[in-house]
């Protein structure tokens, strides 16, 4: 059950920031040509580089000129796709564009340089601060991508006159047209083969005093199909009230048109505290719930998803029970520890997670920790903490220095501890690492990682961003590599891997909701 969230100390992922908490434990289309050249009425996209192609001819004919530029964006009227392309990456005024060349297939093509485009969200939909929680990162902008029309989604929670909104945006789409639920902030957000849904929590600023999550699904012109309670409670101190949810991961299986909800949250037990863990739930076609398991892993403190044809794996990270990360199918949600971390029992894991990735016959799960601290290191149960080793695994665990990818078997949960595939890393002297990120980049076994490096006290932090392309063996095929700031990723957002190739997710610039596309 683990200690009550009253005492619960903290790596927050971003920062790796340990922190006491309160009460319940917080919580055309460029027709062608170079993207160096502007096609008639285009302009580069922020990630352009531009190539060395012929300008652009009349609209709907494009330029002579070989490859296209790597970003390049121009404005409706210019025509369809010339004959020279518009470049890799680039993207009409209606939607982002697809990878228009072959995808890597092997380390040594994922070599090449890859090329990012933007899109920025229409500015009246400005995003809320983020939330704070205990645990890993909040949702900010997650992505969903409908793998039939390619659409891509962004949910986000919206603050207009001191009130808090969830909003679905697709797009290329026109503010008016968004899906906007009052009063909610948001947890998550899924493409249907009908539409989108979203993840809910209770608006409230103070984590700890959310008292519900619920879960709507949306028909393709926005009309709500259902709108389900996970829970919702009358108040935080009767027992068996849940509250507080806060990380979340939420995802749709197609196979059997059903939502996953995998978050973490508070009871109170019957010793008069509030306590953390997992929520797992399915919701079916109709919105009927479906709890899986009502208290995943305590405490859970961050969660992944990877959704697998008919099969959903779910890891979490615990620091009681269990310690160390945890894996499992939700069919029979059991948490089955996979790597064993160092974990002190009342909020802190000398881990964090970055993904799960489908390879074909195995997962793999890529995360972080400090290796200058034995991983057997044991503080104690609560409330019996020894707080000097407490104080050593808290340190280590603020100061991220190693990657790891951990191989997963598909056939069978593994009952021990599977030996980690360990990176070759040049960390920035005194940085510590966080944000891990992981998608499958190309055609072939190859992954990008991408994570933040933060330097500096907890006054005067500065972070880096930066990515990484190995093969499924841990071998570098494009090497460390700077990613603009204005191309970071938020803390409690996944990568998300679009049909074409292209890798996506969204962050927030300038109180404005921005779509970076990266591709191969």
């Amino acid at each position: 059950m683990g200690k009550p969230t009253t005492q619960l100390r903290v790596l927050a992922i971003a920062g790796a920031l340990s922190m006491c908490m309160s009460a319940c434990a917080a919580e055309d289309e460029g027709a062608g040509g170079a993207g160096g050249a502007q096609s008639t009425g285009g302009t580069l996209a922020s990630g352009g580089s531009g190539g060395a192609g012929g300008a652009s001819g009349a609209a709907g004919v494009g330029g002579s000129g070989g490859a296209g530029g790597s970003g390049g964006n121009a404005t409706a009227g210019a025509g369809g796709m010339g004959a020279g392309g518009g470049g890799a990456g680039g993207m009409s005024s209606g939607g982002s564009g697809g990878n228009t060349g072959p995808l890597p297939a092997s380390c040594a093509e994922a070599a090449s340089a890859y090329t990012i485009a933007t899109s920025l969200f229409d500015a009246s939909l400005v995003p809320a601060a983020p939330a704070s929680s205990w645990g890993g990162g909040t949702p900010r902008t997650p992505v969903a991508i409908d793998a039939a029309s390619g659409a891509i989604y962004v949910g986000f929670t919206r603050e207009a006159a001191g009130a808090h909104s969830v909003v679905i945006a697709r797009e290329g789409a026109a503010a008016a047209d968004v899906i906007e639920i009052p009063e909610a902030t948001i947890g998550g957000v899924a493409a249907t083969n009908d539409g989108v849904a979203a993840l809910l929590f209770d608006p409230n600023p103070s984590t700890d005093d959310r008292v519900w999550a619920a879960v709507a699904r949306f028909g393709a012109e926005g009309n709500e199909l259902f709108k389900t309670d996970l829970f919702r409670s009358p108040n935080l101190e009767d027992e068996g009230t849940k509250g507080a949810p806060t990380t979340a991961r939420f995802g749709y299986i197609a196979d059997s048109d059903q939502l996953v909800a995998y978050f973490g949250h508070t009871q109170r037990y019957d010793d008069g505290v509030r306590h953390q863990g997992g929520y797992l739930a399915t919701l079916d076609v109709s919105g009927t719930q479906d709890l899986r398991n009502g208290w995943f892993g305590s405490h859970n403190l961050d969660q992944r998803m990877l959704i697998d044809g008919d099969k959903v794996a779910v890891l979490g990270l615990g620091d009681a029970y269990p310690k160390g990360i945890f894996f499992s199918f939700i069919e029979e949600p059991r948490t089955n520890v996979i790597y064993s971390l160092a974990a002190d029992g009342v909020g802190t894991t000398n881990g964090q997670l970055g993904g799960i990735l489908d390879m074909g016959d195995s997962y793999l799960a890529p995360f972080i920790t400090n290796r200058s601290v034995a991983q057997d290191l044991d503080a104690g149960t609560w409330p019996d903490i020894d707080e000097t080793i407490s104080m050593q695994i808290r340190d280590a665990a603020a100061a991220g220095t190693d990657i790891g990818l951990l191989p997963i078997p598909k056939s069978a949960i593994p009952d021990s501890d599977v030996t980690p595939i360990w990176l070759t890393l040049e960390v920035t002297s005194g940085a510590r690492l966080g944000s891990l990120k992981s998608a499958r980049y190309g055609s072939g076994e190859m992954i990008l990682l991408a994570w933040s490096e933060t330097t500096g006290d907890r006054r005067n932090e500065v972070s880096s961003y930066f990515t990484m392309i190995v093969d499924a063996e841990g071998a570098v095929c494009q090497p460390k590599t700077p990613l603009e700031a204005a191309h970071a990723f938020t803390d409690g957002d996944d990568l998300v891997r679009h049909e074409d190739g292209r890798i996506v997710w969204a962050n927030v610039t300038i109180d404005r909701v921005q779509l970076v596309m990266l591709t191969p």
